[in-house]
């Protein structure tokens, strides 16, 4: 665990500094456990880096988490209000892309907006790659399956996921891969990731510092015990490695009693007990 962790760091850390010397950089934040780390990464540039969360009315909780935690820093703080796209703007963006979404045009255009069209966005995507998303019993895993876990129940889609599972099958267990990462890597986080940086593209460019191959080799090498429940305690381990004052405030804390009722039975019960005894589960 701690290996993998010091021979990430750095590159992660560098691929960011070496990013900010050739583009526009600028740092989208959020609540969640990937963006927190992105941030302790950018620790040298804290002075120079533009941070910047979107505000809309679904991420009213990235807004103050992130605003508190960056004046304990004291870092300025820059919210971008969500604007919706002028009648010019959406016709280009919809003829950009295919199947362009209407809440990632919006975001482009907020973006544009005050940034102009030279901007690079530092973001956090794909290091959901090497954490542990998906579980199914290894005889279970099928194109139903998988179909199943992703909500994606559909005949096309189970006969498609029967297809890739043909040819990913193999390919695991040449390498020793578990074949749900792989899954999640190129049909959930490679598509999802893929899309959205289309559809962004008429606007800005993006960089995401973990889509590294050998960053993702050397997360993917730590045990799966470690790697479950988002990852936290390999996050938190570099996190605070990197810059132990971002944890000073809470990652995706609740709103509601519900929302803690259930966070304390996902990581205190079900991945700290149950899971390592009854991973099945």
């Amino acid at each position: 665990l701690q290996d993998s962790i010091d021979l990430s760091i750095p590159l992660l850390t560098n691929s960011i500094n070496t990013a900010f010397e050739i583009f526009n950089l600028k740092a989208a934040l959020s609540a969640g456990i990937d963006s927190r780390k992105t941030l302790a990464a950018t620790k040298t540039l804290k002075d120079k880096m533009f941070y910047f969360t979107q505000s809309a009315k679904n991420n009213q909780m990235d807004v103050r988490v992130t605003a508190r935690l960056l004046q304990k820093l004291g870092i300025s703080h820059n919210i971008l209000d969500l604007k919706s796209m002028s009648d010019e703007f959406r016709r280009y963006y919809l003829s950009s892309a295919t199947y362009a979404r209407e809440a990632k045009g919006n975001i482009a255009y907020t973006l544009y907006n005050h940034f102009g069209p030279d901007a690079t966005i530092l973001n956090s995507n794909l290091s959901e790659i090497t954490q542990c998303n998906y579980w199914l019993p290894k005889s279970k895993i099928s194109g139903k399956g998988l179909a199943i876990i992703t909500d994606l129940f559909h005949p096309l889609t189970i006969s498609d996921f029967e297809e890739w599972l043909q040819d990913a099958q193999s390919a695991c267990q040449a390498t020793g891969l578990n074949i749900l990462t792989l899954f999640h890597w190129e049909q959930r986080g490679g598509r999802w990731a893929a899309a959205s940086f289309s559809e962004y593209d008429i606007a800005h460019d993006s960089f995401t510092p973990y889509n590294n191959r050998y960053l993702i080799q050397l997360l993917l090498g730590i045990d799966e015990k470690y790697r479950r429940n988002r990852m936290r305690r390999v996050a938190i381990n570099t996190i605070k490695h990197l810059w132990p004052e971002v944890l000073s405030e809470p990652i995706n804390p609740p709103d509601t009693f519900r929302e803690s009722l259930q966070g304390f039975i996902r990581y205190k019960i079900l991945h700290k007990c149950v899971t390592p005894w009854l991973p099945i589960y």
